[in-house]
């Protein structure tokens, strides 16, 4: 008996090792993939710049270690029994423009975008900045990790009854068929569908947030109606209706048209429906997830955001003089104008609080942090970012970017491991995979609304309904 006992131990000791083996190959594998790819586009990108840094060697030291950083957690994120699409995203966002766009910046003595608003000092200040909240993410994903291990499950243990979910989505499906017409033609009709540059305009021309809950309610509930679906057929295997999925499928489609939508819009609505694929096909997830630093720095720019038009010619693909790169120097921006005494705590959490607050009620209400910043900067042009990085360190300084590290982090990977326990987790996962960029990007406040409806949504479809483990 005991020698039984000691063969199985050495067995599963064996298995353990032989995992472990193959685990770190994978993300030995994974990260030298990311880390070739950075050193080749930087090298690409940066060849032609033509000038001799003048930068300390210590924060350029930081930049790679950043990229370093992000590229372990994005493959620590792929090679696990369940993949982590969320924190994989998340990860991605950060190799991207807290990794290789701030080397970008620091190398580049004259950038083009923004690059003679901020002093070197700032530059640095943003690297160092980035590789504290780039750490302590770090480190809470590996410790989060090891705590839910024995949650993750790679089945969808829901009970068979559906009746109440799919009679609240007919409800919901009916009331956006007898009422989306005339939301389309308020904010547009055909402008809006095919023409570029119509919705920024409106949030222009509006006073009242009419036009984003308009904005919202076009396109948040075709997006959560494809996607239930979506998961009703092809993960429960249960029947539905092809008309009705594949009319709101080709709807919103029609409203993710890249020539004519901001890539926050496209991202917001195709996302959550290559969530519904990506977590049934393990390989697929990586082979989008690890595709997306090609896609945003070598095609973003195919289609110009202004007028809709397709370039298909030769591309500049530096970073640091592009304006679709500007995380990093609003960052940059942002603590130049806190050290000047701008931004009071919390002022700009508050506008997001309270976003559904109209500016004709409230006239000290808090301006967009990008736009606030363009403002303190003198730019005519006003519709910056403003990353996530920047939203904590103008509401609580270092410690915001701490804390909220750490939030971002437990959200993300509490969903990750438990968006198959729910429908509720499942639908909150999906919205979050099509939010993630446009939430860290920012701005806040121009996120919060959306989600918020998004959430309410959710939380009508599943309310007092939870498809329990069988």
């Amino acid at each position: 008996m005991r020698n039984t006992q000691t063969s199985i131990l050495v067995n599963l000791t064996e298995m353990n090792k032989q995992q472990l083996g193959s685990k770190i190959t994978k993300m030995f594998l994974i990260s030298s993939y990311l880390l070739l790819f950075a050193f080749f586009f930087l090298k690409d990108s940066t060849n032609g710049f033509g000038f001799i840094t003048d930068r300390a060697n210590i924060p350029i030291a930081i930049a790679i270690a950043n990229i370093i950083i992000c590229s372990i957690m994005i493959s620590y994120s792929l090679i696990g029994t369940q993949v982590q699409t969320l924190l994989s995203l998340f990860w991605t966002f950060q190799f991207i423009f807290f990794g290789i766009v701030n080397y970008s910046y620091l190398v580049d003595s004259f950038p083009f975008y923004l690059g003679g608003l901020a002093e070197p000092l700032d530059l640095e200040r943003a690297t160092y900045l980035s590789f504290f909240c780039n750490f302590t993410a770090a480190i809470t994903q590996i410790i989060l990790a090891n705590q839910k291990k024995s949650r993750i499950n790679n089945q969808f243990p829901f009970n068979r009854d559906l009746t109440i979910f799919r009679h609240r989505l007919k409800i919901l499906s009916i009331a956006y068929l007898l009422t989306f017409i005339p939301v389309v033609n308020f904010i547009g009709g055909s402008r809006f569908l095919f023409n570029s540059g119509s919705i920024y305009e409106g949030f222009l021309t509006s006073t009242v947030p009419i036009f984003s809950i308009a904005l919202s309610f076009v396109i948040v509930i075709p997006t959560i109606i494809t996607t239930s679906l979506l998961f009703i057929r092809f993960y429960l295997n249960h029947k539905v209706n092809y008309v009705w999925l594949i009319s709101f499928a080709i709807w919103s489609l029609i409203l993710s048209y890249p020539p004519a939508h901001p890539r926050s819009v496209v991202l917001f609505i195709l996302i959550p429906i290559f969530f519904v694929v990506t977590t049934k096909f393990r390989k697929l997830t990586i082979i989008i997830v690890l595709s997306i630093p090609i896609v945003v720095l070598y095609f973003s720019n195919v289609i110009n955001r202004y007028n809709g038009a397709i370039k298909l010619e030769s591309q500049n693909y530096a970073t640091s003089r592009h304006g679709d790169y500007d995380a990093f120097m609003q960052l940059a921006l942002g603590i130049k104008q806190v050290t000047n005494g701008e931004f009071p705590i919390l002022n700009q959490a508050l506008g997001s609080l309270l976003f559904y607050f109209p500016r004709s009620i409230w006239q000290s209400k808090p301006l967009d942090t990008g736009v606030a910043l363009a403002q303190m900067n003198g730019l005519q042009f006003q519709n910056l970012s403003a990353p996530w990085i920047l939203e904590a360190f103008v509401n609580l300084r270092v410690f915001g970017v701490f804390f909220v590290s750490i939030f971002i982090i437990y959200i993300l990977s509490k969903f990750d491991n438990s968006f198959n326990k729910n429908i509720f987790n499942y639908l909150i996962a999906a919205i979050l995979s099509g939010s993630i960029f446009i939430l860290l990007r920012g701005s806040l406040l121009q996120a919060t609304g959306r989600i918020a409806f998004s959430f309410l949504l959710i939380y009508y479809l599943s309310s007092n309904f939870r498809m329990k483990k069988t």
